[in-house]
């Protein structure tokens, strides 16, 4: 079927730029590129033919063509009972700005069974634009509160709104809130940059100003440094007249303590986590009021979402190849394909040229097999991926 087995190697540049071109929003003489007029959801789990597979225990992957008026729609479906012993859940990710092919991230992971891509990312700087919760720790987020997806400390998938709450304090007394970590856009405050941000370089707001903190002191005078550290220890940059002021104020050598942990609006904090989109689906219900975009309403798309309790994980995934009768979905019909598969609750996980599925099929299991159609033509460069992994 196509869409289906496709070999990884790379299409024409040219190719690339075409569908890129096809799908990105367009605004025309100063009308918004979204608009209210999208194709009518309708029901695409009852009359498609699925195909099953088991991946592993607790992991099925359905697969199938819905024929519509525009063409079809190729759906991928990963249903998975995320109490199984036998499966663990972790990001695929090497440095926050450091955007990789997903078959690279997943390269040499034996025990990985499948692997999607996840949230938005910023194009320029290559990091994600939502949180990033790993082990209980973050790899990313703001003072800001933020509706993720992801596990809870019972290992049940949940949803709710993290946000940074930690200090930097100086000298032993001297202390101001952190703003962010690992934040693309640094807000107003001070902002922590660690080694997990990666060697690519931190677009500096105009008027900030940074300083490097090693083992504990501040270790540079005030600059304009946009290079995180390559291992321990920070740069932090302060944003705004009063952070920039508290921030210049610092001894060279003073003793700094950078505290960060993450707060929750749930009831059981997140083990791991991902910044997610629009919510599709709430209470079983499916949303409705989304706008599409006016020249491509119907791109590739990936939704993330939790049944029965959080017992279940639900990740559907829409192929598209532009110029093609392959399409994709808009919100609306994505929010009516996740009611229809069951989700209680639902977010969109990203989309277009970034939509990736690759499973480990029962057929061939010694390699991971690309499963959905890249819309850019080629696998598109993501910064983290999620894994599910065979214990």
């Amino acid at each position: 079927m196509v869409g289906r087995r496709h070999a990884l190697a790379a299409a024409t540049a040219a190719a690339s730029v075409a569908s890129l071109l096809a799908a990105a929003p367009a605004s025309a003489g100063g009308r918004s590129s979204q608009t209210t007029d999208c194709p009518a959801p309708e029901s695409l789990v009852t009359g498609t033919d699925w195909h099953g597979h088991r991946l592993a225990p607790g992991v099925a992957l359905r697969e199938g063509r819905h024929n519509d008026h525009n063409g079809f729609v190729d759906m991928h479906v990963l249903d998975v009972a995320v109490t199984n012993k036998h499966l663990s859940f972790a990001p695929l990710v090497r440095r926050l700005a450091q955007r990789t092919p997903l078959s690279e991230l997943a390269a040499g992971r034996a025990s990985l069974v499948a692997a999607t891509n996840t949230g938005y990312f910023d194009f320029d700087a290559g990091t994600p634009l939502g949180p990033l919760i790993d082990r209980k720790h973050a790899w990313l987020s703001s003072a800001t509160m933020t509706t993720v997806v992801g596990f809870g400390t019972t290992g049940l998938v949940q949803a709710g709104q993290i946000g940074l709450a930690g200090t930097v304090t100086a000298g032993g007394n001297a202390s101001t809130p952190l703003a962010g970590l690992n934040v693309v856009d640094p807000p107003a405050g001070v902002t922590a940059y660690t080694s997990r941000w990666g060697h690519e370089q931190i677009p500096l707001p105009r008027g900030a100003v940074s300083r490097y903190v090693k083992g504990g002191r501040v270790g540079s005078a005030v600059g304009d440094f946009d290079t995180a550290p390559a291992a321990s220890g920070y740069l932090l940059v302060a944003r705004g007249s009063a952070a920039t002021t508290w921030l210049s104020s610092l001894r060279q050598n003073a003793a700094v303590e950078v505290t960060r942990k993450v707060s929750t609006t749930t009831k059981r904090p997140f083990a791991s986590a991902y910044g997610v989109g629009s919510q599709l689906v709430h209470a079983g219900v499916a949303g409705t009021a989304f706008t599409c975009r006016r020249r491509y309403p119907q791109p590739a798309r990936t939704a993330i979402g939790f049944a029965d309790g959080g017992k279940r994980l639900l990740l559907a995934l829409v192929a598209d190849n532009p110029g093609t009768p392959m399409h994709g979905l808009d919100s609306a019909q994505m929010a009516r394909l996740m009611k229809d598969l069951g989700a209680q609750e639902a977010y969109l996980f990203d989309g277009s040229g970034s939509t990736e599925l690759l499973a480990r099929m029962p057929s061939n299991p010694r390699q991971l097999s690309l499963r959905t159609f890249p819309a850019d033509g080629v696998e598109r460069p993501l910064p983290v991926g999620f894994g599910i992994f065979r214990r």
